[in-house]
């Protein structure tokens, strides 16, 4: 090798090193988020769910509402979240079978009872 190209070999491997640095920090480093990306996320996500509670609770209050009686027939509406339906202290329709709360765990100043 000529000695010219020997005395370049620090310069190039640099050079080599800080392209190989800069690729990484594009393909890696930009898929990291912050907490504040992660705090946003979350609360959207929140307010998404929260956001459809409402319309189904809505939805489910409208049919309770426009009835006399209840029919299981009629509450059997395809809900993403479930919903229990109490005609005083007793359970009469839930749309989940796989936990049915007792009354006395609903009991509260609650924002949303279902």
């Amino acid at each position: 090798m000529s000695r010219k190209f020997l005395r370049y070999i620090p310069l190039w491997t640099a050079l080599v090193l800080l392209v190989m640095v800069a690729l990484l920090r594009i393909f890696l480093m930009d898929s990291f988020r912050s907490q504040q990306q992660y705090m946003r996320d979350i609360e959207q996500n929140l307010q998404e769910s929260v956001h459809q509670i409402d319309e189904e609770a809505k939805m489910v209050l409208s049919i309770l509402t426009q009835s006399d009686s209840l029919s299981f027939t009629e509450l059997n509406v395809p809900t993403k979240y479930p919903f229990f339906v109490f005609d005083q202290d007793t359970a009469v329709y839930w749309s989940d079978y796989r936990f049915v709360p007792q009354y006395d765990q609903l009991q509260g100043s609650y924002h949303y009872q279902f």
